[in-house]
């Protein structure tokens, strides 16, 4: 539910105590806009709550990656040759803990 219309969910900001923030800004200054805070289920006005990547490029070409998985959210994995068309690989629901698909 977005009541306000900020493509925020209102059970979200009421989780954190934020009212109708916009979906653009970095509330807390930590480099991510509050609607990635929103997808990773972080805190958007604490910087020690922020979305947790690691990226790797193990060759020219070649990226990967790790991330926690918030328990009960939903990843998909996609993948592009040209980084124009994307297709969905795999979908995995988060436990709580660091995912690094192979």
């Amino acid at each position: 539910m977005d009541a306000d219309g900020n493509s925020l969910s209102d059970v979200w900001q009421r989780k954190f105590g934020v009212g109708a923030i916009s979906a653009t800004a970095d509330s807390d200054g930590d480099g991510y806009t509050n609607h990635q805070e929103f997808l990773f289920a972080t805190d958007p006005m604490s910087s020690s709550s922020r979305p947790n990547m690691i990226i790797n490029v193990p060759s020219a070409g070649l990226l990967n990656g790790s991330w926690h998985g918030e328990k009960g959210k939903i990843y998909v994995l996609q993948a592009s040759g040209d980084l124009s068309t994307w297709l969905d690989q795999t979908q995995q629901v988060g436990e709580g803990k660091l995912y690094s698909p192979a």
